[in-house]
């Protein structure tokens, strides 16, 4: 992608704990380097915990909580809520 391809735009990152760290960050580096400014929003401020599969990676810092961000501040939306391949693990758990 070109550098000013999304130059303007905002995209909201939809993220929860235990995302796979490759599908936020991936996919986020593309938007930036095609110009779009990113925001990592998350259930609750702070810090988001991904995961490289079953194992801890890196935390990601929250721009904005999911209370405080408004749809139509953002172009577009990218979402990751599923939580990875451990989240669909212990959702799984959970209703089994």
């Amino acid at each position: 992608m070109g550098g000013e391809m999304l130059k303007g735009r905002r995209v909201a990152i939809i993220a929860a704990a235990m995302v796979e760290r490759g599908e936020l960050v991936r996919p986020r580096k593309a938007l930036e380097e095609a110009g779009a400014t990113t925001e990592l929003v998350s259930l609750d401020a702070g810090e988001v915990q991904s995961v490289d599969h079953f194992d801890k990676a890196a935390t990601h810092r929250v721009d904005r909580s999911i209370d405080a961000a408004e749809a139509s501040e953002f172009d577009a939306l990218e979402e990751f809520a599923e939580g990875g391949h451990a989240g669909r693990r212990e959702k799984s758990r959970a209703s089994g």
